[in-house]
This record gives C-alpha cells, structure tokens and sequence, in this order.
C-alpha cells in the first residue's frame, strides 16, 4: 500500500511497526521523553497521555495557522496584482546574472535548474571564448542548456523583470517562459497573482502537514557543522540567560536556548546565532570580530 501510493507515509508506518519518537507541544517545544512504543504493541497510559501533546498540535495548526497561510496570501496578491505583462520586449539590455546556489560548500540548486525558459541578455560563448554558444535574446531550452553543461559554465546573465523597463507592467522577453505552456508568456497574462499564489500554496500545504502526521519530529536533515564563522564583521553580545563553565581551558555552554550577537556601531543586530548545548565558545562578550572569525565549535 506505502509503495504503490495508495495510502499512506513512512512517518505513519514508522509509527506503527517502529516506534513513535518525540512529540511536539502545541508551542513548539519538543517534549523531553520519547514513546519507545509503536500502535501494534500498544500504549501505556503515560504514553498515550504524551500522544496528546502532538494531537493538540495538529489541531491547532489546523485551527491557526492556516488562517494566516491565507492572510499572507491575501497580502501577496494586494501587493503584486498590477505586475501585468503589458508587451513582447521592452529593449532593456541589463540583466542579473545567475549562478549556482551554494550553502556551506554545497551546491542547493544549479544553474541548469534556474535558467530554463530565461532569455539571454548577452552572448554566452565557450570557455575559450571562441564560439558562441547562445546569441542575445535567445530562450534558453534544453539544447541550449546541455551546451552549458558540456561547457561548465559557471555563471550567466539573463534578463529579469527587476531590470525590466516597461511602463507599469514587465514585458516578455525580462519575464520568460509560461512554464505551463512551455512557451514565451502571453501578453495579458497575470503574472503578479500568479507569483503570489505560488508563494502562498505550499504555506497551507505545510500547515497541514502536523495534521497527517500526528505531531511527531520527522525529516529532521540538518547537517550539522563541526564550527561556525561569521559572515560579518561587528561586535558580539550575548544573550542574557547565556551560562558558560570553564573545563579544560575551553569554555563550554550549558544553557539551553542562549545565543550570540552581531551588531554594529548603532546597536543594531546584523546577525543571531542559536548556541547548541555543550558547545565550546570562541569569542568574548563585548569583542570585536572581523569576517571568517570562529564563533563556535
């Protein structure tokens, strides 16, 4: 039944033939003790009473946040409803250039993925720069894009609507393809109300997820890192429940949700990181740091 489709996940069927895990207050938090048991063995009463932390949460979810899942597509659409294609090519020869997206020397999303359907507001040629590859105010297809791979070329400029200069509206050419249609977007088309509904959907999606799966932790994929550096340059602060012991030179945090501060001249906070338990602390309350400083490990 799980393989063809039909019903149900393997959260659910982890449940039942594994063991439950950890559930979620209605808060948030996480509640300390896991149910070791699963629903074939059956529950003890102490467990059954825990079960009801994670069913008060996917109500209340239900309940809540779907409200505000639909206020905040609400709010895109009041925003983005006059972006309009208004006509074919607006003749801007400015672009935004796009590349792979990297987090913590891991590639996310690459660019073969990001440009299908653009249009080219410059010439792509080959790592040598001798052929030309794709001309200027080209739709990029597949062709085009197993060329790029062939060449590895790490970076393009396409046209975008942020570079777009049509008067009260964005054209054609700076939006690119109708993915439904796979073909140039029509003029007329509502692209403003389509980007917003498209932000907004999966948001109710989501809140319905806690529902299904009865308020359990799952799909937990955090990789975790062995240290984290700055990304700024600035003066860190601690928060103030922070409570740190010295043990063999290194000071080890044993609060739990403490963090550190970045901020600026102004007092303004540039960036927050949340201090995991046990961790050892690098820098000192009050120091100025430069970009690349170790944080924490």
């Amino acid at each position: 039944m799980l393989k063809s489709g039909a019903r149900g996940s393997v959260n659910q069927i982890k449940q039942l033939s594994g063991m439950r895990g950890l559930m979620i207050k209605a808060d948030g938090n996480i509640v300390d003790n896991p149910i070791i048991s699963n629903f074939r063995e059956g529950l003890n009463i102490f467990q059954y009473f825990m079960c009801t932390h994670g069913s008060r949460k996917g109500l209340a979810d239900t309940a809540l946040k779907t409200a505000n899942s639909g206020y905040l597509t609400r709010k895109l659409v009041d925003v983005s409803q006059d972006v309009i294609i208004k006509e074919r090519n607006c003749g801007s020869n400015k672009g935004i250039i796009i590349k792979n997206i990297i987090q913590d020397n891991e590639i996310i999303e690459k660019i073969e993925n990001r440009i299908l359907g653009r249009i080219t507001s410059k010439k792509i040629f080959d790592r040598k720069k001798k052929n030309i590859i794709c001309r200027k105010n080209i739709i990029i297809d597949f062709e085009i894009i197993k060329k790029i791979k062939k060449e590895k070329i790490k970076k393009i400029e396409v046209r975008s609507v942020l570079r777009c200069k049509t008067y009260n509206g964005v054209c054609s050419f700076c939006y690119g393809y109708d993915l439904s249609k796979r073909r140039l977007v029509s003029i007329g088309t509502a692209v403003g109300i389509i980007a917003a509904q498209s932000i907004g959907e999966p948001g109710t999606q989501l809140t319905m997820r806690t529902f299904h799966t009865g308020g359990i932790i799952s799909n937990v994929k955090t990789k975790l890192r062995s240290s984290i550096f700055s990304k700024t340059k600035g003066i860190i602060k601690f928060s103030k429940n922070l409570i740190c012991i010295l043990k063999k030179k290194k000071i080890i945090v044993i609060s739990k949700k403490s963090s550190i501060f970045i901020i600026n001249n102004n007092n303004f906070i540039l960036e927050e990181y949340e201090l995991p338990l046990n961790c050892n602390l690098k820098v000192k309350n009050n120091s100025f740091i430069k970009i690349g400083k170790k944080l924490f490990s």
